[in-house]
């Protein structure tokens, strides 16, 4: 996926027909990003073991996300959550991430220009890029008071046995 041409889903708009996997909810703490990671690589994803890792790396980087931005510093952690949900379409793995933190559309966000010297680089800031790189398909939407992110990995023939 080129990273500036993401892209977004319209309220409302049709799905593909998708099975669902699993869902889950986790804490919106420190241990969030990696514990939806491990929950990701323990279902029935029909991934191959490289789009898994891959897909694991853009969730543990969304959930890392959410957790330090979505809410105000001073906002109680146990008060929120973030919901995980991993449903399959006939060619893709499509993981569903909701929370009721500030709105924010990973698809619409600027991203900070890339460095071109090691004196111009900084650490951090390039995790949305990295999303957006990896995945097929990202969408977003907003509806009453939850942010919703769609990220899509396609499932080869092969993978799909």
């Amino acid at each position: 996926m080129d990273p500036e041409k993401t892209q977004t889903l319209e309220p409302g708009a049709p799905r593909a027909e998708t099975k669902p996997v699993s869902a889950r909810t986790f804490p919106a703490d420190r241990t969030a990003p990696r514990a939806a990671a491990a929950w990701l690589r323990s279902l029935p994803t029909g991934l191959s073991a490289t789009r898994l890792a891959d897909a694991e790396l853009c969730l543990d980087e969304l959930v890392t996300n959410i957790v330090r931005y979505a809410w105000t510093p001073a906002a109680d952690p146990d008060s929120h959550s973030i919901t995980v949900a991993v449903d399959r379409t006939p060619s893709e793995l499509e993981i569903v991430v909701q929370d009721d933190g500030r709105p924010f559309d990973p698809t619409a966000a600027v991203l900070p220009p890339i460095a071109r010297t090691l004196e111009e680089a900084s650490p951090g800031g390039r995790g949305l890029l990295l999303v957006r790189s990896i995945a097929s398909r990202l969408n977003y939407e907003r509806r009453d008071g939850v942010n919703r992110l769609i990220l899509a990995f396609p499932i080869e023939a092969t993978e799909q046995a």
